[in-house]
């Protein structure tokens, strides 16, 4: 069923409906929150929502459960400029 929800966020992000996508997101982690793929979905369905400090902090949660990861290192990357601009 978890895979079916990051699929669904995935698909949902997609299309710009970000507020379904953190739905199942936020499904997905409830049921496997040791699944990295689901707090990934939910970061990338908060940053959709321009909700750029807690999809850092999700996306913070998803590299203490993948340590290392370069994709999820890029993205935390992106946001801390991101947020660095956007307080200017």
């Amino acid at each position: 069923v978890s895979t079916q929800r990051t699929w669904g966020s995935a698909a949902y992000c997609a299309m710009k409906d970000y507020d379904k996508a953190l739905e199942d997101a936020n499904h997905a982690v409830e049921l496997k929150p040791d699944w990295v793929k689901a707090w990934s979905r939910k970061g990338a369905a908060l940053h959709g929502l321009k909700q750029l400090n807690p999809a850092l902090t999700v996306y913070r949660k998803a590299l203490e459960l993948e340590p290392g990861s370069p994709a999820i290192m890029q993205v935390i990357q992106e946001l801390q400029t991101e947020i660095a601009g956007s307080a200017a």
